[in-house]
């Protein structure tokens, strides 16, 4: 249990962190060149396979290996 509540107190810190530094959408940059929260960005590998990644924040992301 002391555990579980350390656990939610450092998530909690870390998502207060994020809104403290978090910007109003209007004063993001619309530039293609620059890749910003919540894009949708795809690469092409050498072998010519492609792949698609979101990007969002660390408290966001899956922490598997798959």
């Amino acid at each position: 249990m002391v555990a579980e509540s350390v656990r939610a107190t450092r998530e909690l810190d870390e998502l207060r962190t994020t809104l403290d530094n978090a910007l109003p959408i209007e004063s993001i940059s619309d530039d293609p060149r620059v890749v910003k929260l919540g894009d949708t960005v795809e690469i092409r590998l050498d072998d010519g396979t492609e792949e698609r990644y979101v990007i969002v924040q660390a408290t966001e992301a899956a922490v598997d290996d798959a």
